[in-house]
This record gives C-alpha cells, sequence and structure tokens, in this order.
C-alpha cells in the first residue's frame, strides 16, 4: 500500500450508491471541492453496482482518501493523476460485469496498480477522450473489459 502523500487533492470522484454512478471531477486552484461536485460537468461518469462499494473504498484507500462516506454516497479524493488514473481502470474493468465477482475485483485492484504508468495514462485517456465525444457507455466500457482479456483477469 502506498504512503499518503502530503499536498492539495486535484481529482476527487463522488459515489452514489443510489443511481449507481460514479462521476470523477477536476478540481482548479483554490476550488472547494463541494462546489466543483454540484456546479461542474464531471470528467467521466460510469455505472457502478454498489456490490463493488467495498471494493471501492479498498481502492481509493490504497491510492488516495476517502473525503466523505455515508450510506448513500462516497466522495474520495487523489493527489496525483496516476492514482486518479489507477483508480479510473478498476472501475472500468469491473463496471460492465452482471454481477458481482471478488476475483475479478482483487485481481483488477492488482493489475491496476501493477501497470505501466504510460500504459495506464493512455488508456485512461481513450476513456475519458469517448465519454466526453458523447459515446454510448458501452463502449467506454469496452475499455476495461480490453483490458481484462489481454490480462486474463478473471479467468
Amino acid at each position: 500500500m502506498r504512503r499518503k502523500q502530503e499536498g492539495r487533492i486535484i481529482y476527487v470522484f463522488k459515489y452514489d450508491a443510489k443511481a449507481e454512478k460514479i462521476a470523477y471531477y477536476f478540481l482548479l486552484a483554490e476550488e472547494d471541492m463541494r462546489r466543483c461536485i454540484e456546479r461542474s460537468k464531471p470528467l467521466i461518469e460510469l455505472p457502478l453496482k454498489k456490490d463493488y462499494m467495498k471494493d471501492l473504498i479498498e481502492m481509493t484507500k490504497a491510492y488516495g482518501e476517502i473525503i466523505e462516506r455515508t450510506r448513500t454516497y462516497i466522495v474520495g479524493g487523489f493527489r496525483n493523476e496516476d492514482d486518479y488514473k489507477r483508480h479510473l481502470l478498476f472501475v472500468l474493468m469491473v463496471s460492465d460485469l452482471k454481477t458481482y465477482n471478488k476475483d475479478i475485483a482483487e485481481e483488477g485492484m492488482w493489475l491496476a496498480g501493477w501497470l505501466n504508468p504510460i500504459f495506464v495514462n493512455y488508456l485512461a485517456s481513450i476513456a475519458v477522450d469517448r465519454y466526453m465525444s458523447g459515446d454510448d457507455v458501452e463502449r467506454i466500457l469496452s475499455v476495461g473489459r480490453a483490458l481484462r482479456v489481454l490480462y486474463g483477469v478473471g479467468e
């Protein structure tokens, strides 16, 4: 597990368990986190079943920090882009699964931490670009599906 770094949080996510959605945001200099989440358009928004909430918390603790947590939502933050993108790749890998699979979640957490930062950046950028260009969710989630197939996650 990584040590927490000192410094300002620049990437934030909010997971809403009722809507089963996770959204990632980028904070500008000195911007209020709550205001950013309420008023700005997310960098990317994905579906995520509430079954993965425990794994999401574990992944957040490994790469960032949990800022706020209630029964219906979690807000977490990351101090650098690499940690945010590793977290995003984990979510992409488990988002399109029909049922909860603990093995895939554990392998996905391990794989997201093990991948080369350049490759992580490339894959996360593809997903965000597809979201920004208005592609459907299935096309965005295909990035995580391709990563699972490429590394044999869940086999």
